[in-house]
């Protein structure tokens, strides 16, 4: 984009030139907004007083003309009228009856000395106005009056012929004794200015010994403490540097996007990436596919956020081998508070995360082995408790019998008992319907025996409360 040649101008212009400019123009600013109020108050002054004299005066017109205008006294109603145009700023004043007869008085032509470019920017026009020239009620015509500006406008130029002479001494004035002051109090300043160069090119013991004006003495302690202060924030930078780039972790800087700003020698180590080739890229390049869309938008919400975060990337290098990190992501803000940059250190964990692999494995293959010993354990208990089972059975059998074995026996000599009596004719109704109730008696017990046994070996299906001191005694 070219320069306009006045803005060249400019930029070759010393201080002392652009102040003196600048007040120039302030001056004349000033002085025309100055000129500018005071003939505007003025006119709208002036046009205030003859909008009231106007007023005024076809009121007191209407005064004095209603008895005249009631008997019809021409003459004398013209001496009025010739009187009144007379009166400052009066140009015309007349009368018309209800024929449209008219008497008309012209007051006295004033020239007027304002030039007519000035009369156009003040715009005060004539004021005219008619009112009806009433009597009891009953209208005898009109009465209408006009007042010149000549005057007027005349007394506003000269206040602003005066005044404008008055600014424009007073700027010369200034502008002589500015230039003068200037010369010689801002020799400091080119010392100041001097030492800022040398400053600039790397001179960074420079110092500026204070003298000069009191405006400026405060400018080159201000510059001495800058110094100063500079120095050591150059000292303190170039020690953070040296840590950054003898750090043990990776560090990377991205701006508020997330392009790459800087990264240290330990990233380059890590990646395989040169620190040209990391420059404007995107911390994506590193990417291996196992992250999820969804965590890195986590990621992203969390630090623009305010908020730091923490985890793992398994990413990949630029010789396509892959590697695990442990990364720490924290927004830098500027002094506002804003977000500018974020920075992240990630710590080289693929050992680790190997070492962790292996033990994994190792748990898996001792789980499995734990597994197949419960399994056998719990296979001998399974045979331990059918045989269990077993032997319970055999000695409830046992029992059954030996509980079987009397009533059995009972029955068999019932039954021989029968077959005697039936031999010897002794087996009558009587003693056979005897003989079958006794022995449904021992099946019934038989039969009693079963389910006593059934009912012990069946668990119970409601909990009941038992008391062992009850029991005991």
């Amino acid at each position: 984009m070219k320069r306009l040649p006045c803005g060249q101008c400019w930029t070759k212009l010393s201080l002392a030139s652009r102040l003196m400019i600048v007040a120039a123009l302030a001056m004349l600013l000033g002085g025309t907004s100055l000129l500018y109020i005071t003939v505007r108050s003025m006119a709208d002054s002036y046009h205030a007083e003859l909008a009231e004299q106007l007023n005024d005066g076809l009121d007191s017109l209407t005064i004095v003309l209603g008895e005249q205008a009631v008997v019809g006294d021409y003459a004398t109603i013209q001496q009025i009228l010739d009187g009144r145009a007379k009166r400052r700023n009066v140009s015309l004043v007349g009368w018309t009856d209800v024929d449209g007869k008219s008497l008309v008085a012209y007051g006295k032509l004033i020239p007027p000395q304002a030039p007519d470019w000035f009369v156009e920017w003040v715009d005060c026009p004539h004021f005219d106005r008619e009112r009806n020239l009433e009597v009891g009620g009953q209208s005898y015509g009109k009465l209408f009056m006009r007042l010149t500006t000549a005057p007027t406008m005349n007394q506003i130029w000269h206040t602003f012929a005066w005044q404008l002479q008055v600014i424009l001494f007073g700027g010369t004035l200034f502008f002589v004794l500015s230039a003068l002051a200037l010369k010689y109090g801002l020799r400091p300043l080119y010392t100041l200015t001097q030492g800022a160069a040398r400053f600039g090119q790397g001179d960074y013991s420079v110092r500026i010994a204070p003298c000069g004006a009191p405006e400026i003495l405060p400018s080159i302690h201000a510059f001495n403490d800058m110094a100063c202060r500079i120095e050591g924030l150059l000292d303190a930078q170039r020690k953070y540097t040296r840590a950054l780039e003898q750090s043990a972790n990776s560090v990377v800087i991205t701006d508020a996007r997330g392009d790459i700003e800087y990264v240290n020698p330990r990233f380059c180590e890590a990646t395989g990436y040169t620190l040209e080739e990391a420059i404007g890229q995107n911390p994506r390049l590193l990417k291996s596919g196992e992250t999820t869309p969804e965590e890195y938008r986590y990621l992203w919400a969390s630090i623009t956020a305010g908020g730091v975060w923490r985890g793992e990337f398994h990413n990949r290098r630029k010789d396509g081998s892959l590697y695990w990190e442990s990364v720490s992501i924290a927004p830098i803000r500027n002094e506002k508070g804003v977000i500018t940059h974020f920075v992240a250190v990630k710590e080289d964990i693929t050992r680790r995360k190997e070492a962790e692999e292996s033990l994994r494995r190792l748990n898996e293959t001792l789980e499995q082995r734990v597994r197949e010993e419960v399994a056998k354990n719990r296979e001998k208990d399974l045979l331990l408790t059918h045989q269990s089972r077993l032997a319970a059975m055999g000695e409830m059998i046992g029992n059954i019998a030996h509980q079987w074995r009397q009533p059995l026996n009972a029955l068999g000599l019932l039954l021989s008992n029968i077959q005697d009596a039936y031999a010897h004719h002794e087996c009558d109704q009587d003693y056979l319907d005897k003989s079958v109730a006794r022995g449904e008696l021992l099946i019934g017990k038989m039969s009693s025996t079963i389910d006593d046994f059934r009912n012990f070996f069946k668990p119970d299906r409601e909990k009941v409360r038992f008391s062992l001191e009850g029991a005991v005694r």
